[in-house]
């Protein structure tokens, strides 16, 4: 089996930077939680603007994913036809992990605005984190799994924090 050879290094590598993005998340989001800004919980009002100010930081790494296929497809013969261009492939791929960690924060982040004390400095910190992973995870794709695999983690590992403080905040944890 030779293709072990170079699979379980690259996972090892993966392995790595997951849990260095998961240490990298649970600090920020206890930083974030420490800092909980505001001495009164917002209204909801203001939880709904937070939430959709927040909302602009995924769909701006969206739209940019979604302009640099589109103009590398203008300037692909292959592509332009809306054919198959094995040079599509990585920044399709890119695309396509942005549109889903854009489409699982997008609610997570309406939960923590409704239902976490002090919303603020989490979404900040969310917001942070999100786009320091999409950065990397696009500039590593070229590179390998290991590569963008901090990226990743550091998109997903907070969304999934966020998924379980806020839905422990609507089922009434104190914080």
């Amino acid at each position: 089996m030779d293709g072990d050879r170079g699979f379980r290094p690259q996972q090892r590598g993966v392995i790595i930077r997951m849990g260095l993005a998961l240490a990298a998340t649970l600090a920020a989001m206890a930083a974030a939680l420490y800092a909980g800004w505001g001495d009164v919980a917002p209204d909801t009002d203001e939880r709904l603007s937070m939430a959709g100010a927040a909302g602009f930081i995924p769909a701006f790494w969206l739209t940019a994913t979604i302009a640099d296929v589109a103009r590398r497809r203008l300037l692909s013969p292959d592509g332009i036809g809306g054919g198959d261009d094995p040079a599509l492939t990585g920044p399709q791929s890119v695309l396509r992990n942005t549109l889903e960690q854009a489409v699982l924060a997008w609610p997570v982040w309406l939960g923590v605005a409704l239902f976490m004390d002090r919303p603020a400095s989490l979404l900040i910190a969310l917001g942070g984190l999100f786009s320091l992973g999409r950065l990397l995870f696009w500039t590593g794709w070229g590179r390998g799994a290991a590569a963008r695999a901090f990226g990743f983690g550091l998109t997903f590992y907070p969304t999934v924090a966020a998924l379980a403080l806020a839905s422990l905040s609507a089922a009434g944890a104190p914080w």
